[in-house]
């Protein structure tokens, strides 16, 4: 593990990542950017690298970020397609760490959103398109390192005894207390425990900010998706789903405090209609990409939105892990998230704005 950025540059200059003149003459910047594990983005004049070290805080990140490591090498070896993730120059087992590629002009997807405050049709498409690519890439490559089986937690966390909580904020035992007094979150999220079905290789932990925007043109994108510690087997139809939840949740979160929530919907600055478009395009996208029959996408469309839901109780679990009191809004996105998994077939229509091929001629 690395502790700073002058024992980075050291090390970069030990692999031949950086030169001397990178170091000398400049410029070079070494930035932190701290998320789940020790990150920096380091620029140079020719280029850039994007280093992940293992936080010393977290005992499983050394396994999370093998397991990255193992999948972007099989990744790269195996595909003679266009890039869809970065490339990998450095996987460091002994040191918990990875050096990739700094993607040259790229976006977060949720820094385009939030900075240009509007949902483009092109973007959903590109989007869609690009994450049916990765489904069909990753299943030409070896298996990654971590274990099948293993279903999202969220769709258990509902079974887990408070007395294993002892550990969890007093935001959180409360999340659950929440699912437990209420049998619509158990029967829900229960069901799709049952259904989950592990047909593909899947990122595991899509959002927003795990998806990079390149841009080729005014209205044309490149994507490339990142952060694949959680890449596995598993149903691909919760990349989706996980994807369309990252909008449900910006639009709930922008919401300002009421006690009245017609209000609280009726003066959200980012409403969800003004995404519905870039929804249904990243929907026909996806679908087109992975060429998934028409019989097929009333029951997969269906399934993603109700994983949306599913994925919204995990973030708000994920945002108050260091918290002792929820929010007043858990209750409102709480109700919403069970709406959207009891009704998953009107939630896509009424809701997201989204109807399959099929349903659309009718």
């Amino acid at each position: 593990m690395l502790r700073d950025a002058t024992q980075l540059v050291h090390y970069l200059l030990d692999r031949g990542l950086l030169s001397r003149s990178d170091v000398v003459e400049g410029p070079l910047s070494v930035v932190p950017t701290p998320r789940r594990n020790r990150n920096f983005k380091v620029r140079t004049r020719s280029g850039g690298l994007f280093v992940k070290s293992a936080s010393g805080e977290d005992r499983t990140a050394p396994q999370t970020l093998a397991n990255e490591g193992h999948f972007l090498a099989a990744l790269a070896e195996g595909s003679d397609h266009d890039p869809i993730a970065p490339r990998l120059l450095v996987h460091d087992e002994r040191r918990s760490l990875l050096v990739l590629e700094l993607v040259a002009g790229a976006t977060a997807l949720g820094d385009y959103h939030r900075s240009r405050q509007t949902f483009p049709s092109q973007i959903g498409s590109a989007v869609g398109k690009a994450l049916a690519k990765f489904h069909h890439q990753a299943a030409t490559v070896a298996e990654p390192s971590r274990p099948d089986g293993q279903r999202p937690w969220i769709l258990s966390l509902h079974e887990q005894p408070l007395e294993q909580l002892r550990y969890a904020s007093p935001a959180n035992r409360r999340i659950v207390e929440l699912l437990r007094e209420h049998d619509q979150f158990g029967q829900s999220l229960s069901a799709l425990r049952k259904d989950w079905v592990e047909t593909g290789i899947i990122h595991g932990d899509l959002k927003w900010d795990n998806c990079l925007l390149i841009p080729r043109s005014e209205s044309a994108f490149d994507v490339r998706f990142i952060d694949f510690e959680m890449v596995g087997r598993g149903d691909p139809l919760w990349d989706v789903g996980s994807l369309l939840h990252s909008y449900l949740a910006f639009w709930i979160w922008s919401m300002p405090a009421s006690d009245d929530p017609a209000a609280m919907v009726a003066t959200a600055p980012f409403p969800i209609e003004a995404m519905r478009l870039c929804l249904q395009r990243f929907w026909d996208g996806y679908v087109e990409g992975v060429r998934l029959p028409a019989e097929r996408q009333r029951g997969a469309l269906t399934k993603c939105v109700a994983y949306a839901g599913a994925r919204m109780i995990q973030t708000c679990y994920e945002a108050m892990v260091s918290s002792n009191e929820p929010p007043p809004s858990l209750l409102y996105v709480l109700q919403a998230s069970m709406n959207v998994m009891a009704s998953p077939a009107e939630a896509a229509a009424d809701l997201f704005g989204v109807v399959t091929y099929a349903d659309a001629l009718r």
